[in-house]
């Protein structure tokens, strides 16, 4: 990184860091252990923050002249406008607690340590990847299918309800929908820990009160579809077929995630402009998006603005980790 030497009065001297590139990040987050290790092939200046180590630094932050200095032991740093071409962010915008109690002296400072990140939001003259506004819009699914359509995809009927009124959408009774999540669905307790993927069931399956407890999404369920992900970065497209057995999955791949393969395949032009379109539509410079090829059309299902990406690298051998190191470099 680049240094520069302060000496100051009865303190002992020490390198001042002044960072390229800031990585607002998690020590757990192995997606981002390989965009450091490009960085640091490159030869790129960073500094990575990560949230559980916040408390360990001294910090200050003057949104008037939009500087960060931050210290602890001998290392010291000094982030400007001047200096500072990007921010890799890679936290979910909602603090999500998923049913696991916290002291209330520890809730106080997590919300805080997560706004701090959000404040941050202040080097404005930068690129983000992505930026905390434009994450959180496109973490709302209601909202990635509006925008999905408007830029030309098919998209699945979907209704957010919770309940089924007579004759919703003249299905029968014996039709297959699909049944998701609004938000991620993760429920955690002392002893286990519960997921929820997209269930496909018949429509006289959804009975009961419990249905008005909460919304859900009913969507189209799409018959002998092939799941493809697709990664943008930037301008960069990297998309992959995921099959098992060299067939198409059915349901929701991600039951299977460690049994199936990931073939790299090249998306009509179309395709991927619409891609590029959606990813700029809601503010993002990265994106992982699902689509669904069925009936020669492709659906798109959903976008994750800090989708995971690293097992695409080491099984389908894309280059993502290099493409977002680059392109942070370039800011």
């Amino acid at each position: 990184m680049r240094t520069k030497r302060e000496n100051r009065p009865g303190r002992k001297s020490r390198s001042c860091l002044s960072p390229e590139i800031l990585v607002l990040s998690s020590k757990f987050d192995i997606s981002v252990d390989y965009v450091i290790a490009r960085l640091l092939e490159q030869g790129t200046q960073y500094l990575r923050l990560n949230s559980e180590d916040l408390s360990t630094w001294r910090l200050e932050l003057d949104p008037l002249s939009t500087t960060l200095r931050g210290q602890k032991e001998e290392i010291e740093f000094y982030i400007t406008p001047q200096e500072l071409r990007s921010v890799y962010f890679r936290r979910p915008v909602y603090l999500r607690e998923y049913g696991v109690p916290f002291p209330t002296d520890a809730q106080h400072e997590r919300i805080q340590w997560a706004s701090f990140y959000r404040n941050l939001m202040v080097f404005d003259h930068c690129l983000w990847v992505n930026c905390p506004a434009s994450t959180y819009v496109a973490e709302h699914k209601a909202v990635q299918l509006q925008k999905a359509q408007q830029v030309g995809f098919e998209v699945p009927w979907s209704r957010v309800v919770n309940h089924l009124h007579d004759g919703i959408l003249d299905l029968e009774n014996d039709q297959v929908v699909a049944v998701k999540g609004l938000d991620t669905v993760l429920v955690r307790s002392a002893t286990e820990e519960l997921f929820g993927y997209t269930s496909l069931m018949p429509m006289s399956d959804l009975t009961g009160e419990s249905l008005q407890q909460a919304p859900f999404i009913l969507q189209q369920a799409l018959d002998a579809k092939i799941d493809i992900r697709v990664t943008v970065v930037a301008e960069e497209i990297f998309a992959v077929a995921i099959l098992k057995n060299g067939k198409p999955v059915h349901g929701d791949w991600r039951r299977e995630k460690n049994t199936l393969s990931y073939k790299p395949i090249t998306l009509p032009v179309e395709i991927q402009t619409k891609c590029r379109r959606l990813t700029k539509r809601l503010g993002l410079t990265f994106a992982a998006i699902d689509l669904a090829l069925c009936d020669g059309k492709y659906f798109f299902l959903e976008v994750n603005p800090t989708g995971e990406w690293a097992w695409l690298v080491d099984c389908a051998h894309l280059p993502i980790d290099v493409s977002l190191a680059s392109c942070l470099a370039r800011g």
